[in-house]
């Protein structure tokens, strides 16, 4: 495992416990000794995830006992997405521009960059019964990030974006409830007529507009809580 990848692995490794409802958070976060066996890394480099989380604001330390989550950070805007099917099966595969610029027309978010300075994929979900229950084409700006890792981003959005330094200052959704496209009924089957479709904008702390999306649900599995997630 390179060090680059561990450091990667650590974090979704904490951020699925920072953002796991059923994780009783008044208990100590795994400690740097058993990150660093778990995942056969050094205590340093354990500790640096660890750091990295507290320095955002994730987690607080009590002396003596080790790391806690920090009971004040707003779980829903920081839950990803892939949060409802994290035990399934994720496929990613990278898209044309020319989507996003469907995207825009359909709605009236406006960006001040070129459609070429975003790149594109898609993301589907599959529960646990082998099925697609959602499935998300996401338009990223490239300039914020060093490299475009799509194994990373297959795992979580988050934690890529965390990885990278950047940092979200809100975002924007629009939900509406569309004709099955042709994707849609190739995905979810023929017995879908209609399509719940969240689409958005996550704009970071420097104004920039770092991801455009549009998510399509299988009806049934649609929530209307989704409409705040990554």
């Amino acid at each position: 495992m390179t060090q680059v990848y561990a450091n990667k692995v650590i974090e979704e490794y904490l951020l699925n416990i920072i953002f796991d409802e059923k994780v009783d958070k008044s208990k100590a976060l795994p400690s740097e000794n058993f990150l660093a066996t778990k995942f056969k890394v050094s205590r340093l480099t354990a500790r640096t995830e660890l750091t990295k989380l507290l320095n955002k604001g994730f987690l607080k330390v009590k002396k003596g006992s080790g790391y806690y989550v920090n009971p004040h950070i707003n779980a829903m805007k920081g839950r990803a997405i892939g949060e409802e099917y994290k035990f399934s099966k994720k496929v990613i595969e990278t898209i044309d521009n020319s989507y996003l610029g469907k995207i825009l027309e359909s709605t009236a978010f406006q960006i001040d960059k070129n459609l070429d300075d975003y790149i594109g994929y898609r993301k589907i979900f599959f529960d646990e019964k082998g099925e697609a229950s959602l499935y998300i084409n996401s338009f990223i700006l490239k300039s914020e990030f060093e490299e475009i890792d799509l194994d990373f981003i297959k795992q979580s959005l988050i934690s890529f974006m965390h990885a990278n330094d950047v940092e979200v200052d809100n975002q924007v959704n629009l939900v509406e409830v569309l004709n099955a496209n042709e994707f849609d009924i190739h995905l979810f089957g023929s017995e879908q007529k209609l399509t719940p479709v969240v689409f958005g904008i996550l704009v970071s702390k420097k104004e920039n507009i770092v991801e455009i999306f549009e998510r399509r649900y299988r009806l049934e599995h649609f929530k209307l809580q989704f409409m705040k997630t990554w």
